[in-house]
């Protein structure tokens, strides 16, 4: 599960100690994606703009102004633009606020058992403030 409002105040770990103390990184600099909703209606939707605001190995923490299509427990597709190769993963909303500025909620995504989530956006070279 996805905690929005944790921040790590670890070490850098391996991808098996980040799994069991569910480490998250606040992102330094503001990583642009899009969701679509999973399955043939998500073809023809127009995606909602998000930024990854925090990052765990199984998901990532998000900031919207517009909301997320579903609405929480729906299943997504990520599209992840701002890291230079486009990614898409799949995933489900958990934990949807609605704020004064847009929406807060966090995306689970499906990953496959050996790859952790921070170590892809690490090879990105994406910006962590770790604390």
């Amino acid at each position: 599960m996805i905690h929005l409002c944790y921040i790590s105040r670890g070490f850098c770990m391996s991808d098996e100690q980040e799994r069991r103390r569910e480490t998250r990184y606040k992102l330094r600099n503001t990583i642009t994606a899009q969701i679509k909703p999973a399955g043939l209606g998500g073809m023809f939707a127009k995606p909602v703009n998000i930024m990854v605001i925090n990052v765990s190995p199984k998901g990532v923490g998000i900031h919207s102004k517009e909301a997320p299509p579903g609405g929480s427990d729906a299943k997504v597709k990520v599209t992840v633009l701002g890291l230079g190769n486009n990614r898409t993963f799949s995933g489900k909303i958990k934990h949807l606020n609605i704020i004064q500025s847009g929406y807060m909620f966090g995306i689970e995504l499906d990953l496959p058992k050996h790859e952790s989530l921070i170590s892809y956006f690490k090879s990105c070279e994406a910006e962590f403030d770790i604390r």
